[in-house]
């Protein structure tokens, strides 16, 4: 059975703060909770109003890459 953060998984989210895994900042909500975030690819910078897909959970973070 999952977890409601499980349920996350698989869902988009949309980007309130720049993603840049280099300077470790970044934000994304869901359902209107705000996660901090970072990208499944190191050098990839998503910038804020974009709509990511989350690949998995780590701790508080969500792991996005873009769609």
């Amino acid at each position: 059975m999952k977890t409601n953060y499980e349920e996350i998984i698989g869902k988009n989210v949309l980007v309130t703060e720049r993603i840049n895994n280099t300077e470790n900042k970044g934000k994304a909500v869901y359902n209107g909770l705000e996660w901090t975030a970072r990208s499944t690819e190191d050098h990839t910078i998503i910038e804020a109003g974009e709509t990511v897909l989350v690949e998995e959970i780590k701790g508080v973070k969500l792991y996005v890459k873009c769609k």
